[in-house]
């Protein structure tokens, strides 16, 4: 076997380590980035949530089909 020193990623999850402070911090960022490509919103402007009043919510970008509709969803639940 060999030592390939400290994990750094596991499942596609970071692994970042703070010594100094002896905590462990996991995160999915880059996941939800490749996500957010995926699906033509890594440019979108992030929002708090609430949503504001004056957004409307709309049906026109979803799925019609009910092929359309199970793709999305499979790439939602990992099958990428």
């Amino acid at each position: 076997m060999k030592d390939l020193g400290e994990a750094r990623k596991i499942l596609g999850i970071e692994i970042v380590r703070d010594q100094n402070e002896k905590k462990l911090y996991l995160s999915q960022e880059k996941y939800v980035e490749k996500v957010l490509r995926c699906f033509g919103m890594d440019k979108a402007k992030a929002v708090s949530i609430p949503l504001a009043s004056h957004f409307k919510l709309s049906h026109q970008p979803c799925p019609s089909t009910n092929e359309e509709k199970y793709e999305e969803h499979s790439i939602f639940i990992g099958r990428w």
